[in-house]
């Protein structure tokens, strides 16, 4: 609880995950010491923990373990803990990253935002894709605006995740609800379109939208799921889903 008011007070927390009796950990913590100073003039809060279950709730599987949280958001250190100086530039680059820059995360931080954070978007790219290089320049234009809405907003270029998780197509945008996804049907490129979109998917009763991998994955993994087919461009479709999105959090209807 500590912690939690911690991150919901501070920007910019770093936290050592340590335990009771770990020689390797008191080592780790007497380097760190030495840039708590360095930390502090950079408005970074520098904290330790040692209760194993908060460990756990962060997947953290081996310790000594360090987390930055920028605005919330963990950043996992996976270089030398006992070199202080790398420690150092490491928080310095992280802290000083820019906002409006779109936050690259790996399976396993992604995994953890989904099931912790209410609402999360999610841009899926890979490394070969010019158009989602394009894309992915115009919607940088608007991290900034869903970070204040409350919304993360993440990238990830893990093919077989993105797979899992109903994703074929490249680039793509999913929003997440409490693990729920949507996907975005319309043009990526068109920054400030995606945005309300966003926004309308955060704050409205919406029925979630999702494509043919998404349903059989969802089919699998939900008890009950009620399923609403309709035409694009059909005007009877449109009033159809109007009046199902009013009972849309009575049911969860998908």
């Amino acid at each position: 609880k500590m912690l939690d008011k911690l991150l919901s007070t501070n920007d910019y927390v770093a936290v050592f995950f340590t335990k009771a009796k770990c020689p390797e950990c008191d080592k780790v913590l007497a380097e760190l010491e030495n840039i708590d100073d360095e930390a502090e003039a950079m408005d970074i809060d520098f904290v330790k923990v040692t209760d194993p279950k908060i460990a756990k709730a962060y997947d953290i599987i081996s310790l000594p373990a360090l987390v930055f949280f920028k605005k919330k958001f963990p950043q996992y250190y996976d270089g030398n803990l006992k070199d202080e100086d790398q420690v150092l530039k490491w928080l310095t680059e992280s802290k000083e990253k820019s906002d409006d820059e779109i936050e690259l995360v790996d399976r396993r931080m992604l995994e953890m935002l989904l099931e912790d954070m209410e609402s999360v978007a999610v841009f899926f790219f890979t490394d070969d894709c010019p158009e989602c290089d394009k894309v992915l320049e115009e919607l940088e234009n608007i991290d900034d605006d869903t970070d204040k809405q409350g919304i993360y907003f993440v990238k990830i270029d893990d093919e077989v995740y993105a797979k899992e998780l109903g994703v074929s197509e490249y680039p793509s945008l999913v929003y997440f609800e409490h693990g729920v996804p949507s996907i975005y049907v319309g043009d990526l490129t068109k920054e400030e379109n995606v945005l309300s979109w966003l926004i309308q998917q955060k704050n409205e009763d919406t029925i979630e939208n999702i494509n043919r991998d998404m349903l059989n994955k969802m089919i699998v993994d939900t008890d009950y799921l009620a399923v609403f087919f309709y035409l694009e461009d059909d005007d009877e479709s449109k009033e159809m889903l109007m009046h199902l999105e009013n009972i849309d959090d009575d049911c969860r209807l998908v």
